[in-house]
């Protein structure tokens, strides 16, 4: 479809310059009409009137929709309703770690469920870096800059790269800050949940504006935020787990150990027996929560035979604090030339208190000699054994070769031999955990982000005008793991641990509950904080020429020209600890790189009036943009069509785009933990999967188009209908941990250990996929309608998306999935509603104003194995009341989300917290307050 979109835009060219020489005039229309400033709307360069002037779907969020739906202006929560995005949501901790913005506190935008790197992100029409541990080259948005600095949002919602290049795939996000506001605002905005559980946020935001100079002529603005959240464990909710439930990790503290089996006589008969820990029912009856009791009781627990950790104290909202700050500046240097520039800088820091240790991968062995060891020899009817102690030591003789203890002559005696204990390894376990972590040890993320940019605007005359730009953004983050010392822990339950190397680690429960207690000193020497330090940065410069080229008998000709170069780097600098191959859990040897890529794109862009008459006015526009990316390359075009009338607005258009491959999709190495459910032995498990970078990665393309219609028949109601389609071939993706297992449990992808034939290790590289075809039906309606209500004005919007196509085909010639309605975790697409959308009821009275908004997704499937569950369809409300004091200088505003305290509906499928975190919302009804004081 490129060559055949290539030849329609040709063909149009072609059909362009007849109607430039050829129209009648008759077509022009006669009555002048009154001068509108115009303004540049996100997917052109060529200035319009409105943001109606375009003909691909755009809508705008601005600061009276941004505070309807979020009064803090928190990026995640402007866009987390938007019904087209399906990304990582208001800084929801996902299932496993490959969505890392959540482990961050942060969120990400993903148009169209096409991935979050298939959405180009700007902050005042110029890009940003991408978020450093991004799979697929996405965008982080939380700390963009201060919501109290947030203007508008402009989406995009169809392909763009003949205008952007790579990324606008399946769309545009464009924040835009406040530049024109002159004085003082200050707001503070608080929220909390009104369950039982204590999970609460609060933000602090101050906004100046001042025109400076003689002439005013500079113009500055500065802003600064400080948000603060208190943590959500998994365990607080009461839906999280039911009663009975024994759903969790295999592998806890106290744990589940494999112990030697032997016969009558007491001889080893060579078999094992996987056995709890005998304490570990009494550990979670006393609800042991070592070292900090807000963590929401003991995460351990006995099921199925099992000593197993529940997952109760990790956190779905992570410990967070942020503090932003932004400054810009206007100046008119004179009346043809002007200048902008701002500064954005932005840390955030996450914390999990829930600092427990990854499980055991590396066999460990727990000699009987092990003070805390509760295992006691017994022959195969129960009775306890005695072991040969000929010094007299009281240690038990053990054999040169095997090294197992010799049995006394009469094993049965007491009076030939003294007791001992059974040689353990570990079979399900983590040495520490919330019940016996021991001295807290840091355990935090961070983020830092750094954007300048510097741009000058002219006019040539009053037709033309030229901007050049400048921006560099930064982001790097340090990414916090707790792991062990392999050698460190045996060495420790050996006996030859703490400070002194005389001390012994008990790995057993009895440690809690007045046995041998581990000190600080002997826990210290195995654990770690691994630290991972990841960082991404780009710079561009720009240059665009626009105005009027010749006068047609329908209007001006447009045409804007460009030109973009862009340098992007990504540096990993992994803990010594992995790259020396020397923890437990984390880390196969990566090694430290650093890698930088570079890109240059041309652009030409054409607005051509075909006609203007009484019946309406037809609008053509043209794009193409040919951009190379190291040896890689693309050239793009886009058409649409816009007729207009007082009535009615028909839009259609089609474009190619393409998403370059990602400098850590082509070099990157990265190393996490997933949770999956192996086939081979019917259980679940946490695994270390490891990706890496492909070989030979060609972009990936896409063709899509959009036909939409909005009618207006009265200046109080509009109705809106747009019909899309994207073909996005040759995806980039890597395979999901899970449908590599299914596909072969055994393959040469994933390695088990020789141990108990355990998952340890999953291998993904990126690789050109198969396709991913979307389509579906977008809703838009806006009435303010004759009604009144308490002497007030009432308007009803509605926004909604249905999905007609979401068929995803991994691999070329491959089966195709129909993914609508399902979390499609074991492939490349996203959990998928079919009809997502929100319900809006505004009424306003002077002072007054109110919202009422109802928003509702429709069902998901999630399959794991061969069992299926769903996460029911949602219905929530939410209520807003706004209140103006002061001659407008206050404004208090409170209100409720989810004021039904809908419940997300526990699914019997997967791993803890047992909801679909993507779509489901865990905090059940949250109230909230701001006041906002301004001074102009």
């Amino acid at each position: 479809m490129k060559k055949t979109i290539g030849t329609i835009w040709t063909a149009a060219i072609i059909t362009v310059l007849v109607t430039a020489t050829g129209t009648p005039a008759a077509f022009a229309q006669d009555d002048a009409q009154d001068a509108v400033e115009e303004i540049v709307v996100t997917g052109s360069f060529i200035k319009r009137q409105s943001f109606d002037d375009v003909g691909s779907p755009v809508d705008v969020l601005d600061r009276e929709d941004i505070l309807a739906n979020a009064p803090t202006g928190k990026m995640s929560e402007v866009l987390q309703y938007l019904p087209q995005n399906l990304g990582v949501l208001d800084g929801v901790v996902l299932d496993g770690s490959t969505d890392l913005e959540g482990t961050f506190g942060g969120a990400s935008l993903d148009l169209r469920g096409l991935g979050g790197g298939a959405t180009l992100v700007l902050m005042n029409g110029r890009r940003q870096t991408r978020f450093p541990l991004a799979d697929d080259g996405r965008t982080e948005i939380t700390n963009l800059m201060p919501g109290i600095a947030l203007e508008r949002v402009e989406v995009l919602n169809d392909g763009a790269s003949a205008i952007y290049g790579t990324d606008a795939v399946a769309g545009v996000v464009n924040f835009l800050s406040r530049k024109n506001f002159e004085g003082v605002e200050l707001s503070i905005d608080g929220r909390g949940t009104t369950n039982s559980f204590n999970h609460s946020n609060f933000t602090l935001g101050a906004l100046f504006g001042a025109a400076l100079g003689s002439d005013n002529d500079i113009h500055v603005t500065a802003a600064v935020e400080y948000y603060s959240q208190e943590p959500l464990q998994r365990g607080e909710p009461d839906f999280t787990y039911p009663e009975g439930d024994i759903r969790g990790s295999s592998s806890g503290f106290p744990g589940t150990w494999r112990v030697p089996t032997r016969d009558a006589l007491g001889n080893l008969t060579g078999a094992t027996a996987d056995l709890a820990d005998p304490d570990c029912q009494a550990v979670a009856d006393q609800n042991i929560t070592f070292n900090d009791s807000d963590l929401g009781g003991t995460d351990t627990f006995l099921g199925g035979g099992r000593c197993r950790l529940s997952f109760r104290t990790i956190p779905y909202f992570q410990d967070e604090e942020r503090l932003m700050g932004m400054a810009s500046v206007n100046w008119d240097i004179n009346e043809r030339v002007s200048f902008e520039g701002s500064f954005n800088y932005a840390r955030s820091r996450s914390e999990d208190a829930a600092q427990g240790s990854a499980p055991i991968v590396a066999p460990l062995f727990v000699s009987g000699d092990n003070p805390g060891n509760p295992y006691r020899a017994v022959n195969a009817d129960g009775n306890p054994l005695f072991a040969q102690d000929t010094n007299g030591d009281g240690i038990p003789d053990r054999d040169a070769t095997t090294n197992t203890v010799i049995l006394a002559a009469n094993p049965l005696d007491p009076a030939s031999g003294i007791a001992f204990n059974e040689d353990v390894t570990a079979r399900f376990f983590r040495p520490l955990s919330t019940t016996n972590f021991g001295a807290a040890a840091d355990n935090f993320n961070t983020i830092n982000t750094i954007r300048v940019d510097a741009a000058l605007l002219g006019e040539i005359n009053d037709n033309w005008s030229w901007s050049t730009g400048w921006t560099f953004s930064e982001q790097s983050l340090t990414l916090s793991q707790a792991d062990s010392i392999p050698t460190a822990l045996q060495d420790a339950v050996d006996g030859l641990g703490g400070d002194a190397g005389e001390s012994y680690f008990n790995p057993f429960g009895n440690s809690l509950l007045g046995g041998v207690a581990n000190t600080d000193d002997v826990i210290s020497g195995f654990r770690l904080a691994l630290r991972d330090r990841a960082e991404t940065s780009l710079w561009s410069v720009d240059a665009v020429i626009t105005g009027d080229l010749v006068e047609m008998p329908a209007g001006p000709l447009g045409v804007a020209f460009g030109v973009q170069y862009r340098d992007e780097e990504l540096i990993q600098d992994f803990d010594q600890f992995k790259t020396a191959r020397l923890s437990n859990f984390f880390g196969e040897g990566e090694e430290d790189y650093s890698v930088s890529g570079q890109s240059t794109g041309v652009f030409v862009e054409f607005a051509i009036p075909v006609f203007n008459s009484d019946a309406g006015r037809l609008d053509l526009s043209l794009a193409g943009r040919y951009e190379e990316i190291d040896d890689l390359d693309s050239f793009d075009p886009k058409l649409s069509l816009l007729f207009r009338n007082e009535l009615i607005a028909v839009r259609a258009s089609a474009a190619s785009s393409f998403l370059s491959p990602s400098l850590f999709q082509r070099f990157g190495t990265r190393v996490f933990r997933s949770e999956v459910f192996d086939p081979v032995l019917g259980e679940d498990a946490q695994i270390k999967i490891r990706t890496t970078g492909g070989a030979g990665l060609e972009p990936q393309e896409s063709d899509s188009w959009n036909v939409g219609i909005t009618v207006t028949p009265t200046d109080a109601l509009s109705l809106g209908v747009d019909v899309w389609a994207f073909d996005f071939d040759g995806l980039l993706a890597t395979p999901s941990p899970q449908g590599v297992i299914d596909a072969d449990p055994n393959g040469p992808d994933v390695f088990r250990s020789s141990v108990d034939n355990r998952i340890t290790l999953v291998n993904t590289a990126f690789f050109n996929s198969g396709r991913v075809e979307a389509g579906g039906i977008d809703f838009d309606v806006a009435y303010d309608t004759p009604w009144s209500l308490f002497g007030g004005d009432l308007g009803v919007k509605v926004q909604a998306s249905l999905w007609t196509t979401y068929d995803i085909q991994e691999t070329p010639g491959g089966a195709v999935i129909d993914g609508i309605g399902e979390d499609n975790r074991s492939n490349i697409g996203v959990a998928l509603p079919e009809l997502r959308g929100n319900a809006q009821l505004a009424w306003s009275n002077g002072p007054h104003s109110a919202n009422a908004i109802v928003r509702h997704r429709s069902d998901v499937d999630r399959t794991v194995g061969a069992n299926t569950d769903t996460a029911d369809a949602e219905t929530t409300l939410d209520l807003q009341y706004t209140r103006e004091f002061g001659d407008s200088r206050w404004l208090t505003t409170f209100g409720v989300l989810n004021a039904f305290d809908n419940e997300p509906n526990i699914l019997t499928t997967g791993f803890s917290p047992y909801i679909l975190r993507s779509v489901q919302n865990p905090r059940g009804r949250m109230i909230y307050a701001s006041i906002k004081w301004t001074l102009e």
